[in-house]
């Protein structure tokens, strides 16, 4: 396990790619600890100055930091936190685009340290504009990373935490791999038409040690077919 530490990521929160990897933090952290997301649109890199919401969610199930339902974000990484929160959804309450405010839960993301975040969340409750008001800051990108440790692995290397040494988990791989598509690719999808091919490898995980090869018309297709098998049978 990789802890971090809420300082850490106000420091981050300085460096000029923040701003574009930010949203890239928050939709793979979702994608870890929320089961098949009916939608994820949640654009990152030189995509964050589209216009529009900087993401749209829906999920069956909530945990500590999602709602369950329809969510709208954003983002900042600006250090007056809760004046840019304040202009976000003044600005997105006024003009909610496609989002249904009364079915939407209004959510606002910083890398900073923000002590007023629960007041704040609760008082935008209380105006009964939004289904729901949320606020998540440095401290709960702390816990949120807790439990994701491959996501957490993934940002030890942004942060120049863990050094880049070339390797990376399977998890890992997989994640960057399969969301490189909206929707994201599913591990079915990968194994389609090759169950021999799946029986046989799982044949030779649960056998005794041997070397095993794996051939695909490019690299990451044999990858894929091996973190898509272990996806689809946890054994």
């Amino acid at each position: 396990m990789i802890s971090f530490d809420a300082s850490e990521i106000a420091n981050w929160a300085d460096k000029p790619d923040a701003h574009h990897q930010l949203p890239e933090l928050a939709r793979r952290l979702i994608l870890a600890t929320c089961p098949m997301p009916s939608l994820i649109d949640m654009p990152s890199g030189g995509s964050v100055t589209r216009p529009g919401w900087d993401g749209v969610l829906d999920v069956q199930e909530d945990n500590a930091w999602v709602p369950a339902g329809a969510s709208a974000w954003e983002f900042s990484v600006r250090k007056d936190t809760e004046n840019k929160a304040n202009e976000d959804y003044a600005k997105r309450t006024a003009a909610p685009g496609e989002v249904d405010p009364s079915q939407t839960a209004f959510v606002f993301v910083t890398p900073r340290k923000w002590s007023r975040k629960t007041k704040w969340a609760k008082e935008k409750r209380k105006e009964g504009r939004w289904a729901d008001a949320r606020a998540l800051d440095a401290d709960d990108l702390v816990a949120w990373l807790g439990a994701a440790p491959v996501v957490a692995e993934w940002f030890a290397r942004i942060i120049g935490k863990l050094p880049d040494s070339g390797w990376t988990s399977l998890e890992s791989w997989w994640m960057g791999w399969a969301s490189m598509t909206n929707p994201q690719i599913t591990p079915g999808l990968v194994l389609a038409g090759r169950g021999e091919a799946v029986n046989a490898l799982r044949n030779w995980a649960l056998g005794e040690p041997a070397s095993y090869y794996l051939q695909g018309t490019a690299r990451s297709e044999a990858i894929a077919f091996l973190a898509a098998c272990a996806h689809a049978d946890p054994d």
